[in-house]
C-alpha cells in the first residue's frame, strides 16, 4: 500500500506534513484521511514550533475529497462510515497546539 502522506521535522524546529496524491490533485481518500489523522496524533507528541501542511505538485494544494472514492454507488450509511474518520482529521487540525513565536 502506497503512503498517501509524508512527514517531516525539520531542524529549525517546523514540521511538514505533505499531502502525496498529485495524479488525483491530491484528493482526500479513506486512506489518505486515516494516515492524516494517524501523522497529526503523532505530530502532537511532537515538539514543534508550527506546522505546514502542503502537497506535492506545483498546481494546487489538495481538491478536496476524492469524489469518486467517496460516493461512487454507496449507500447513505456507508458514506457516513467512510467520511465520519475526516471529523477525527478536523478536530486535530482545529485543537492542535499552537504557541507564539519567539517563546515568552
Amino acid at each position: 500500500m502506497r503512503k498517501t502522506i509524508s512527514y517531516n521535522k525539520m531542524e529549525e524546529g517546523y514540521a511538514e506534513i505533505r499531502l502525496d496524491r498529485p495524479g488525483k490533485h491530491n484528493a482526500v481518500s479513506i486512506e489518505m484521511a486515516k494516515e492524516l489523522q494517524e501523522t497529526l496524533e503523532n505530530a502532537r507528541q511532537e515538539t514543534i514550533k508550527f506546522l505546514v501542511i502542503t502537497g506535492v505538485g506545483d498546481k494546487m494544494f489538495c481538491t478536496g475529497g476524492d469524489l469518486k472514492e467517496l460516493h461512487g454507488g454507496l449507500s447513505t450509511d456507508e458514506a457516513f462510515s467512510i467520511l465520519h474518520p475526516m471529523k477525527k482529521v478536523l478536530y486535530e487540525l482545529v485543537s492542535f497546539p499552537c504557541t507564539g513565536y519567539p517563546p515568552a
